[in-house]
């Protein structure tokens, strides 16, 4: 079995680091202006991963080691890729959705208003 070159793990983690900031950008936004609703604003965002990491448990479940080949037979392992597709297919719809609800979410104008409270200097006179 050949190794995976350094190189190529160090691509990848490149790249998933900048999917990974262009995806939080509307969490981003949302923190920078103080929003109202910062945490559910992450929470839209975030939730397509789960979603994704769901479909991607069940399926490497279902074809994956963990089951014995016994137990899955032909016409399952179809279904199961067919429905890891479906799921694969939602997720990305619901991501690009979602991910455009939180990005007009977090640029609405319902932000911290912040105070700011200016004193007058106080100057001590002198006696005469």
């Amino acid at each position: 079995m050949d190794k995976i070159p350094i190189i190529h793990i160090h691509d990848g983690l490149l790249i998933l680091a900048i999917a990974l900031s262009v995806y939080y950008v509307p969490t981003v936004i949302a923190k920078q202006r103080r929003h109202n609703n910062t945490l559910a604003i992450f929470v839209l965002n975030s939730l397509p991963l789960f979603i994704f990491a769901a479909f991607f448990l069940v399926s490497l479940l279902v074809l994956g080691s963990i089951v014995p080949d016994s137990l899955v037979p032909v016409h399952a392992l179809w279904t199961t890729i067919g429905a890891a597709t479906v799921g694969v297919a939602v997720s990305v719809g619901w991501t690009v959705v979602s991910w455009s609800v939180a990005l007009v979410w977090s640029c609405t104008n319902d932000t911290k208003e912040q105070l700011m409270v200016v004193r007058e200097p106080t100057f001590k006179r002198e006696p005469a």
